[in-house]
């Protein structure tokens, strides 16, 4: 199971609970808060011209702590080089959850 969405490391536990017998990988693709609002700007769909209101919670994916091992913070990797990471990374356990 993947699931895609804005998690951050205060909701893992939650997480943690629920799956508690399914290995956990955690993945935080975090580029910079310019890129970001980039990206966001120029959406086809649910553009978001300003991203002030974000900027909180960027900052909170920012500050990981122990689990800074887990973001990947790349302003120019292309998805398939990310894909292509991850195909390797993940079965070798790089993003487990212990």
């Amino acid at each position: 199971m993947i699931v895609d969405f804005s998690i951050g490391p205060w909701s893992l536990g939650w997480f943690r609970e629920r799956f508690r017998d399914i290995c956990v990988h955690y993945v935080v693709l975090c580029p910079s808060e310019a890129v970001c609002a980039a990206r966001a700007a120029t959406r086809r769909d649910g553009a978001v011209a300003d991203y002030t209101g974000f900027r909180e919670l960027h900052t909170a994916f920012c500050a990981l702590g122990e689990l800074e091992r887990c973001a990947i913070r790349n302003d120019t990797a292309k998805p398939a080089a990310l894909v292509e990471h991850l195909q390797t990374a993940l079965p070798a356990g790089a993003y487990r959850l212990d």
